[in-house]
């Protein structure tokens, strides 16, 4: 490391440190007798703008949640996600309705509430050689701990009551106002949020009353999807072509010829036999890891590929050459449909569903 890049580093940790002192994160004290201490692990991560230069360098001190133990260092671990439907459903009221759609991000928003359970942390190598024999007690729920999220989420739940918006019943992540003349809806996703209203500024005071946030504007990307809004026609467009490409480029495939199917017409996969099975492994490709690629694919912006991921989510267990041949089909599909977005909204408002079945399909069965 030059020295110019090691001063940028102490100088990222020294900010990172004052900044947990600041928030109340931990008092440094002494271990008690018959306590054990879980890790800790400081990452160093460079933050670049969209110029490609870079903003500042970022420094994350966490506790390894995996050395923390059950009945003692935590309980309830639970914090539900936003689900990618109701997403879509919400973007759909908010291109119907002409609403105003804004991103927001919670600044260290794990450290926003008070950590019931009594858990003493390693201090970081760093720090230590200042602070030889002490550790940390944790005062909040830190990065890493297995019930952060939880309390993240608990603490939000409380917020948004007291200013009358609540939880749909279909996703816990989705919270609606209940205020006459005021139309709000929110979408988390972890300290990720998109926000749809028709008074902004409304829900921009209450909220920055309470925690502190990064108003990113008006939603352009909304959890790496491209978001494109026309309040006019009341269209909204989701597109992931920059995934698809990175796609692409991660199974050699940016220069693949399209094909105009995402499966070969009358293909039906079954188990793999033992020399399929070897003639995969002998590739050395990960198979989970690509399909489950191709299901956020699926989920964010391409239903209508449910079914062939789904015939491909079938041999997880036990894969073989011939379905990796199939995924491949599948990219070189996705090659030629790059730029196929998700059209959402229009004049229309109304709940319509599909379905699909087949008849002795399943070649294993």
């Amino acid at each position: 490391m030059s020295l110019p890049d090691k001063l940028l580093w102490v100088e990222a940790l020294k900010n990172k440190l004052k900044n947990l002192i600041s928030r109340g994160v931990f008092i440094e004290t002494t271990l008690p007798k018959g306590s054990k201490p879980v890790g800790n692990s400081v990452q160093l991560k460079r933050k670049f703008g969209s110029n490609g230069k870079l903003i500042k360098n970022k420094v994350l001190i966490c506790a390894q949640g995996f050395s923390q133990r059950h009945g003692v260092d935590y309980n309830d671990t639970f914090s539900p996600t936003g689900k990618f439907s109701s997403l879509q459903c919400l973007l759909t009221v908010a291109a119907h309705k002409g609403l105003e759609i804004h991103h927001m991000d919670a600044v260290a928003a794990f450290l926003n509430s008070k950590l019931k359970e009594e858990i003493y942390m390693t201090i970081p190598n760093f720090i230590a050689l200042h602070s030889s024999g002490k550790v940390w007690q944790l005062m909040k729920p830190l990065y890493g701990l297995k019930q952060s999220s939880r309390y993240w989420y608990l603490e939000l739940t409380i917020f948004f009551k007291s200013i009358k918006m609540f939880p749909s019943k279909a996703d816990p992540c989705l919270f609606i106002s209940n205020d006459v003349g005021w139309e709000c809806f929110v979408h988390i996703h972890v300290d990720d949020m998109t926000v749809v209203s028709n008074k902004f500024e409304k829900f921009i005071l209450l909220i920055m009353g309470r925690f502190e946030m990064d108003d990113l504007g008006p939603a352009n990307f909304v959890l790496g999807i491209k978001l494109t809004q026309n309040r006019e026609t009341r269209e909204i467009f989701l597109l992931q072509a920059s995934y698809v490409k990175e796609l692409l480029h991660d199974y050699d495939m940016s220069d693949c010829k399209p094909v105009a199917t995402p499966m070969v017409a009358n293909s039906k996969l079954s188990v793999a036999g033992d020399d399929d099975h070897q003639k995969l492994l002998a590739l050395n490709k990960n198979y989970c890891k690509a399909i489950g690629k191709i299901s956020y694919l699926q989920f964010a912006t391409r239903p209508y590929l449910a079914f062939v991921t789904s015939q491909l989510l079938k041999f997880l267990e036990r894969p073989g050459h011939s379905h990796w041949i199939a995924f491949k089909h599948l990219l070189q599909y996705l090659a030629g449909t790059k730029d196929l977005a998700l059209f959402l909204g229009g004049n229309d408002l109304f709940l319509c569903s599909y379905s699909d079945a087949d008849y002795a399909n399943c070649m294993d069965t």
